[in-house]
């Protein structure tokens, strides 16, 4: 609203309210008549003023509320650094309180440092013990480098060879065919190695190695399972399989430097025409096996009079206990050392891999028909496990599982 309109609406405001004669009417109204033409115009100047003078005060409240506001948002700018300030004050606080408490822990922390060095006291004499007992192992592994050099003194004295294998270090001769391949970073019979890892990871209880060559095969057994008996009939063979035995340390391989049979009797190396391959021997007539090319194929017979004559037992006279495993290579006598074995196969169950050699069995009195019955009378299924040629086929005889009804 504009001075002018303001003006208007205060004349009419006096005109109705302070200008209504009462109890002096008749002065009121000669004054009105004779003097009001004369004073009216300096009256409504004076209105003129006051409304300017509302006007003013107008502006200057809204000026002074202006301020105001500002003084406000000053201030509340300040609080706001205040607060800040406060809470940088409240956290310097807390950490100087949080490093006064570490202080105050600090005699506990010293106390647990004593501990832990009583601790270390007590490790120290721990290890000490741990010294003594490797003190006392150096001693057994110089006895057992000493049963070594023994064992290898006792060898022919001609050239041998020495490689590590998968299983273990292995002493072999070269020229001869299981060792060359061994020596070419092969492993002999790894078809049965594979099937005694499979048999051990069920039941590693005791193995049986018949024929057991110069031992590649004892010492794969020899990781698989708690115990391992091995037969070599071969005095050639036997010696450098000790020495495979002593070297790798297998402390749980008993060794027989016989074979085994269907039944207590004499054995010895087979008449020449016997054999599959000619025995090697040297200018006196005594065996050689460093000019022999595979010391694995020869066959030792009943009341022969050969070379390396023994006695042999069966394996049940033995009477071996937790057998889980048999492995059977003795060049065509596997179906008699089967027939001295059926207590114990009947007793302990175990998985049982054998070479059948058709020419070879010729020259002794089982057949593979009479092994075949004997097994499956005792609940067992043959399969073969590796065809080497028509003649010589590995078989595996496994135990038939027997299946148990709930009650």
């Amino acid at each position: 609203m504009s001075v002018n309109e303001k003006y208007v609406q205060a004349q009419h405001e006096l005109i109705h309210a302070g200008f209504q004669p009462g109890r002096f009417g008749y002065l009121v109204k000669f004054v009105r008549r004779f003097l009001w033409p004369f004073i009216r115009p300096f009256h409504f100047y004076e209105l003129r003023r006051i409304v300017e003078l509302d006007e003013e005060w107008v502006q200057r409240a809204a000026l002074a509320q202006e301020q105001h506001a500002q003084r406000n948002q000053a201030i509340t700018g300040e609080m706001g650094k205040l607060v800040r300030e406060h809470v940088l004050l409240r956290s310097d606080m807390e950490a100087l309180k949080n490093r006064y408490m570490s202080l105050e822990s600090l005699d506990d922390r010293l106390s647990a440092l004593a501990g832990r060095v009583d601790g270390h006291d007590g490790r120290l004499e721990a290890h000490n013990d741990r010294v003594d007992v490797h003190d006392g192992r150096l001693e057994a592994y110089e006895r057992q480098t000493m049963a070594l050099r023994e064992s290898v003194a006792k060898l022919p004295p001609r050239e041998l060879a020495i490689t590590s294998t998968k299983f273990g270090i292995y002493i072999g001769k070269p020229g001869e065919i299981i060792s060359d391949h061994i020596f070419r970073g092969g492993i002999w019979d790894d078809h049965i190695l594979d099937l005694a890892r499979e048999v051990s990871s069920e039941r590693n209880g005791r193995a049986l190695d018949v024929g057991a060559h110069l031992g590649s095969v004892t010492v794969g057994l020899a990781t698989l399972f708690k115990e391992v008996v091995s037969f070599e009939p071969n005095d050639f063979n036997f010696k450098i399989l000790s020495a495979n035995v002593a070297i790798n340390g297998l402390r749980n391989v008993q060794l027989f430097n016989n074979g085994v049979y269907s039944h207590e009797t004499q054995l010895a190396l087979g008449e020449q025409e016997k054999q599959e391959i000619p025995i090697s021997v040297d200018e006196s007539g005594t065996f050689d096996g460093h000019s022999a090319n595979n010391l694995g194929a020869y066959s030792f017979s009943e009341k022969a009079d050969g070379m390396f004559v023994h006695t042999a037992k069966a394996i049940d006279n033995y009477r071996f206990e937790d057998v889980s495993f048999i492995k059977i290579d003795v060049q065509g006598a596997d179906g008699e050392v089967l027939m001295g074995a059926l207590e114990t196969i009947r007793r302990c169950r175990p998985v049982v891999v054998f070479e059948w050699e058709e020419l070879l069995s010729h020259n002794f009195s089982v057949t593979f028909e009479s092994v075949t019955k004997r097994l499956s009378d005792l609940g067992y299924i043959l399969s073969k496990l590796k065809v080497h040629n028509e003649k010589q086929i590995d078989y595996v005889a496994r135990p038939r599982k027997i299946k148990t009804e709930s009650l």
